[in-house]
């Protein structure tokens, strides 16, 4: 979403703005499809930030399989020894694994 409205962004600079003092009509259409593509590439920026979280995760958190070991947000507190043996929890059981690849949170 962003790469393609911000290259419709881009072609609408280069071609269409050098004709509005031609054509003045075409200032009409321009400026929604500008809104909109700025305002498409805001939320499609907004979407794909990460949830801020507290960076603990627990041993109990992984016990209970809830915990998501996968961000970096999740685990920077936590010691080398802790965190290997988080990830080695989550690797023995292949569905918590998977949904924790699949699941972001």
């Amino acid at each position: 979403m962003i790469s393609v409205n911000s290259s419709i962004i881009s072609i609408e600079v280069t071609v269409l703005i050098r004709k509005l003092e031609e054509f003045p009509i075409y200032t009409i259409p321009t400026l929604p499809l500008i809104s909109t593509c700025l305002t498409v590439i805001v939320f499609a920026i907004l979407d794909t930030l990460p949830k801020v979280t507290k960076g603990v995760v627990t041993q109990d958190d992984i016990a209970k399989k809830q915990g998501y070991l996968l961000y970096f947000g999740n685990f920077f507190r936590k010691s080398l020894p802790e965190y290997k043996k988080g990830m080695y929890a989550m690797m023995e059981d292949g569905n918590y694994l998977y949904s924790s690849m699949i699941t972001a949170s």
